[in-house]
């Protein structure tokens, strides 16, 4: 609870709105073409999708969540 409160502190939420639910689609069939299924990285997509529809860098500790993504968005691996 501490470390979300602290999250939330110091960020502000970008929302999962009517671009990055366009974006979605183009994510998930990027995904799929690339041989993955989509339904486990389900909540991954999203921040993938909202990454793309604001033209934002998507920082992350897992870049292998991302695979296939890669013409789509900027993996920026920690």
């Amino acid at each position: 609870q501490d470390r979300l409160q602290r999250a939330e502190a110091a960020f502000e939420a970008i929302p999962f709105g009517s671009a990055a639910a366009r974006a979605y689609g183009r994510v998930r069939a990027a995904v799929v073409a690339a041989g993955r299924q989509p339904r486990p990285s389900f909540a991954d997509l999203r921040i993938a999708a909202i990454a793309v529809a604001e033209g934002l860098p998507l920082f992350t500790r897992n870049p292998d969540d991302f695979a296939g993504l890669e013409e789509r968005v900027v993996i920026v691996p920690l």
